[in-house]
């Protein structure tokens, strides 16, 4: 939908974050605190943007998978809840896994966002 932030914000707290995590759980229980901590840094820069994005764009802009794709609408419906997101429209995916099925497209609301 958009160009892929270019922000030395989200690396810098990434980079931070990493280094203070203490990277003592093992497996899947680091993979999906790494996820989710990066989806929310990857999704608020958007939502303060002001710009339309799908969970494509937080792809472009680095976002890895999940270890279970459930936890992408649980990303998307925990920053509605939180008025960080509204949805303004659909569109079909741009990911030939998704077979051009529907992505709901989202924008910040007032470029506000919740710290990760």
């Amino acid at each position: 939908m958009t160009e892929p932030l270019k922000t030395k914000t989200v690396a810098a707290v990434r980079e931070h974050d990493d280094d203070l995590s203490g990277n003592h759980l093992g497996g899947n229980a680091m993979h999906e605190t790494n996820w989710q901590r990066d989806a929310e840094i990857i999704l608020a820069a958007r939502a303060a943007s002001g710009l339309p994005f799908t969970a494509d764009d937080l792809r472009q802009d680095g976002l890895g998978e999940p270890d279970k794709p459930a936890r992408w609408g649980n990303l998307f419906l925990q920053a509605q809840r939180e008025g960080v997101i509204v949805s303004v429209g659909v569109l079909n995916s741009r990911r030939a896994q998704r077979r051009g099925s529907l992505s709901r497209v989202w924008v910040g609301t007032h470029g506000e966002a919740v710290a990760a």
